[in-house]
């Protein structure tokens, strides 16, 4: 549960419940303006990253070595926070690639 500072900054009122801490810690670092909103990725966002990730590893016969490791470390990246289903993933590369 995370809390919702008073007006005038001196204590806390309303919380919010989550079922995960990962979530609780994402929305205490937003609120308590840690971090701004605008710079994290929704789920639905990184999905759509990963599948262009995907799709560039495909088809990127120009990448050097570097290139591709880092996009594959990217790739890596994506997948240990994202928390979608693979049956999405599939969907939206499939739009993509349209």
């Amino acid at each position: 549960m995370t809390w919702d500072r008073t007006y005038d900054g001196m204590g806390v009122c309303q919380g919010n419940y989550h079922s995960d801490y990962f979530t609780a810690k994402e929305d205490f670092a937003v609120r308590s303006g840690l971090v701004e909103k605008e710079r994290l990725f929704s789920d639905d966002e990184l999905l759509k990253l990963n599948c262009c990730v995907d799709f560039t590893l495909e088809n990127g016969e120009y990448l050097d070595y570097d290139e591709e490791q880092a996009l594959t470390r990217l790739k890596e990246k994506i997948e240990e926070i994202a928390t979608y289903p693979s049956d999405n993933q599939e969907q939206t590369m499939q739009n993509l690639s349209m």
